[in-house]
């Protein structure tokens, strides 16, 4: 709503007198002029829910298709204001997609100022133009080009084209459907200060008119919000396309005029009379009532006062207090009743805040004086403080204690205490793991890699609460997992045991079928014997089984290894041609390159591994030969 002035209570506008008031424009010269507001309000994200109302002094020197304001929220939610073929007005409103649109019937004077109204009222979907503060009528206006998202922008399009050949003044948008008193009433003032729903208010004073300004690039936003705006391509040097002196009609300054449309909310006991703001008195009231009240303002224009009147109903409400056996108690209208030992109903009649009746029901029970025998439970040696706070330590044997109190009621009591005791616990248990396993504590204390014996003390509360200790002593399984080598044989130290042997170079898998004590390799590589005992698995460490020299195979054909020591290659030739594979390890087992041969030689890349010794087997049906390598 519009900021408006009240009176002495009454709900009328003032009038001030100002004189002509006009200041500077801005002209633009229709070819590339615009001003560039780098933001759009939220309101135009939201213009199906959100009314608007846009004002402009415009002063068309052509009449062409041409942009007086544009704010584009995105490519569906956006409104501009046009200029038409005819020196008319197109409105458009584009709301999540669809468009709303007028184009006015009537045109406007070329080369004469015409102040121009825009309304937007969402919940009709309406979009309407007024000419110096006059509803036009209009048809149909179709739809509208778009521009780029996220500007506000006077003078053309948002990105560029269709520029507005003419000049501009007093420009302003309000976040709401102004009335048509509202706009008749200021279309010839120029608004000062922060006002409500004013969301953009650009006056135009700025430069020298017709000046060298050259520096004054910023049309300021006087609402107060930080809409301002940057003109873009202005020359700001002659009597075009630069500030300029404004002969549009602002004959004023200052806050806006207009009606008043207010709500007041009174209320009366039930049975009373209210006068609302236009005399009219309505009596006997006893429900709530509503009375719309018109008057009219200086302006002519006129002021609503929606009025509710609610009905105040007399206080009927119960209240329950208690007292002491033979004490008294005041009710609320100050009667005071003594030596109370029974129930009492009182009935007390008063005002209210409103000044209607207020009844009140007041209870008045007896509470008595206790005399209480209780038994309480502690932990053997525990402190304790009884009722009236008398306290005792290191409880070793029952006991019983007598405490004078006031009851909750405030009532005399006396409370007599036996004190009775609960045991406490102390335990002492073993358990077993396996070497490195790990043991979660009667407390929940979890330890993992235990390699050694170790005790903990848990402490526990029993189901009475008291402390019961928990001594655990946790003993090691120990698996042997010691393996000797003879030549391609390994042989487990542990007897009696459940044996399974690993291929170290596969991930540590079980190899099938061994599962003996002893385990004969029949190719190179490295192995490992996992142990099991009295529950517990070990694995021993890994050994390497490798086989040096090189044997003369496949029809007594030598195979040679060169150069060796090698630098990036390697390569394997045969006096015959061979099939089969050749497989490259590290003196561990671990496989690095396999390559087949099929032919009488092989380059090997050894460029990818590290400097080092290798070990480049040759596998065929016929055999295979084992040479070291050494790579530099």
């Amino acid at each position: 709503m519009m900021k408006r002035l009240l009176l002495a209570g009454l709900l009328f506008c003032t009038m001030p007198v100002y004189s002509q008031f006009s200041g500077n424009a801005l002209d633009f010269d229709g070819a590339n002029d615009m001003v560039v507001v780098p933001s759009v309000p939220a309101l135009f994200g939201t213009l199906g829910s959100s009314d608007f109302t846009v004002e402009a002094w415009v002063y068309p020197r052509t009449a062409v298709f041409s942009r007086i304001f544009y704010a584009q929220f995105a490519t569906n939610n956006f409104a501009t204001v046009s200029t038409g073929g005819t020196a008319n007005i197109y409105f458009y409103v584009i709301v999540n997609g669809t468009t709303y649109s007028v184009a006015t019937s009537a045109n406007m004077p070329l080369n004469q100022w015409t102040h121009v109204t825009a309304r937007w009222t969402a919940s009709t979907l309406t979009p309407q133009v007024f000419y110096n503060g006059v509803l036009q009528t209009g048809i149909n206006g179709g739809t509208s080009s778009t521009g780029t998202s996220g500007l506000t922008v006077l003078g053309s399009r948002p990105g560029g084209a269709q520029y507005f050949p003419g000049s501009m003044d007093e420009v302003r948008l309000w976040s709401e459907a102004r009335t048509q008193c509202e706009i008749s009433n200021n279309y010839m003032h120029s608004i000062t200060g922060v006002q409500p729903n004013l969301v953009m208010n650009y006056d135009f004073n700025q430069g020298v008119p017709a000046g060298n300004n050259t520096g004054v690039i910023t049309l300021p936003d006087n609402s107060g919000n930080g809409y301002n705006g940057t003109l873009s391509n202005f020359t700001l040097t002659a009597a075009t396309s630069n500030w300029i002196a404004s002969t549009a009609t602002v004959t004023t300054q200052g806050n806006p005029l207009g009606g008043i449309m207010t709500t007041q909310t009174a209320s009366v006991c039930s049975g009373g009379s209210f006068t609302f703001p236009d005399g009219t008195t309505q009596t006997n009231i006893t429900s709530t009532a509503t009375h719309t009240s018109t008057l009219t303002t200086v302006t002519g224009c006129d002021s609503i006062i929606n009025s509710t009147v609610n009905v105040l109903q007399s206080t009927t409400f119960a209240e329950t207090n208690a007292v002491c056996s033979g004490n008294s108690y005041t009710f609320p209208d100050g009667n005071t009743t003594t030596n109370i030992t029974s129930q009492v109903v009182y009935v007390s009649t008063l005002m209210n805040v409103a000044g209607c009746d207020s009844v009140i029901t007041t209870t008045v029970n007896v509470n008595p004086v206790y005399a209480v025998n209780d038994t309480a439970w502690i932990c053997y040696g525990m402190d304790y403080t009884f009722p009236d706070g008398t306290s005792f330590v290191a409880i070793t044997a029952p006991m019983s204690h007598t405490s004078a109190l006031s009851s909750i009621n405030t009532c005399d009591s006396v409370v007599t205490t036996y004190l009775d005791l609960h045991p406490v616990y102390a335990v002492m248990d073993t358990a077993w793991i396996c070497f490195g396993g790990t043991y979660t504590f009667h407390d929940g204390s979890t330890l993992t890699g235990i390699t050694s014996p170790t005790s903990h003390l848990s402490q526990l509360a029993t189901l009475n609460g008291c402390d019961s200790i928990f001594d655990t002593h946790v003993g090691i399984i120990s698996v042997d997992t010691a393996v000797t080598m003879l030549n391609e044989t390994l042989t487990a130290s542990a007897s009696g045991a459940i044996y399974q042997w690993l291929d170290c170079n596969n991930s540590m898998a079980p190899i099938a079928g061994e599962t003996n004590s002893t385990f004969t390799a029949t190719v190179n590589g490295s192995y490992a014997l996992a142990v099991t005992e009295n529950g517990c698995t070990d694995t021993s460490s890994c050994f390497v089984i490798l086989s040096t020299g090189v044997a003369q195979v496949f029809d007594n054909s030598a195979i040679s290894f060169y150069p060796n020591p090698a630098q990036d290659f390697i390569t394997v030739s045969c006096n015959n041609e061979i099939t089969g594979t050749i497989i490259v390890t590290t003196l561990t087992g671990q496989v690095v390159i396999t390559e087949a041969i099929n032919g009488s030689s092989v380059q090997l890349n050894l460029a990818e591994l590290a400097r080092g010794t290798y070990l480049v087997t040759v596998q065929t049906e016929q055999g295979r030969v084992v040479e070291k390598v050494i790579r530099n």
